[in-house]
């Protein structure tokens, strides 16, 4: 017969303000990053790459929600693996604080459009 698994100290299950301060962390750092691939797309100009690089930063700054789950979600089993579970449970919050924001905006935005004019 085997033995449970003993839990591990608390020490050892990781921070839960680890994984949300690494969430907001890498939000910053994608946006930036997409921020430099929409500066290349203007510096391509009317070029093939340009095209591309502009419909794929629009892409994913309008989805920012959905595209960070993108890297979010190997991290996330990265700390499950190494259980650290309220590390990972950190970095869920942070996305899905990130998601219902980026959610906020273009619902504000949606109605702002939909408004008729004087």
């Amino acid at each position: 017969m085997t033995a449970a698994p003993r839990p591990l100290p608390r020490s050892n299950r990781g921070n839960l303000v680890t994984g949300f301060v690494l969430s907001g962390a890498l939000a910053i750092v994608a946006c930036t990053a997409l921020a430099f691939g929409c500066l290349l797309s203007a510096v391509f100009g009317n070029t093939q790459a340009g095209t591309f690089l502009a419909a794929m930063c629009l892409v994913a700054l309008v989805g920012m929600g959905i595209t960070q789950w993108l890297y979010i979600i190997p991290l996330g089993i990265y700390y499950l693996r190494k259980r650290q579970t309220r590390t990972a449970s950190g970095l869920l919050i942070g996305a899905l604080l990130v998601t219902l924001l980026n959610l906020l905006v273009w619902m504000s935005l949606g109605r702002l459009h939909s408004r008729q004019p004087f």
